[in-house]
């Protein structure tokens, strides 16, 4: 009889940090991705906002509604940041770098029209 991983494999997933409940819910009802911390940071806010939208709807929306409006709409995950954030970076270099490229043919202009 073979063993079809080896000791390794058993150690590593022995010590590897085990997600919670909490955050295996969270993470499988919207989709994303948190840490165990996050996630207990996170719930109070998800409880709120579950109450916040069942009385303007004036029924019960359940938790997969809520935790999905609540990281649609009021917390969106860090990887959308991330990506606005380097895109507007990269919009920033290339602007500059825009910048500079058109003073260089200004330059080149005028120093060939002299």
């Amino acid at each position: 009889m073979t063993i079809p991983f080896t000791l390794d494999y058993v150690i590593d997933k022995a010590i590897q940090p085990q997600a919670t409940g909490l955050q295996r819910a969270l993470n499988a009802l919207a989709g994303v991705q948190l840490s165990a911390k996050e996630a207990r940071q996170t719930l109070p806010y998800i409880q709120d906002h579950k109450w916040y939208v069942s009385e303007q709807l004036g029924r019960d929306v359940g938790w997969r509604v809520a935790v999905i409006d609540y990281f649609e709409n009021i917390d969106r995950p860090r990887g959308d940041s991330r990506t606005r954030m380097i895109k507007d970076k990269f919009s920033r270099w290339a602007k500059h770098l825009g910048g500079i490229y058109l003073s260089h043919q200004d330059s080149k202009a005028q120093a060939g029209g002299s």
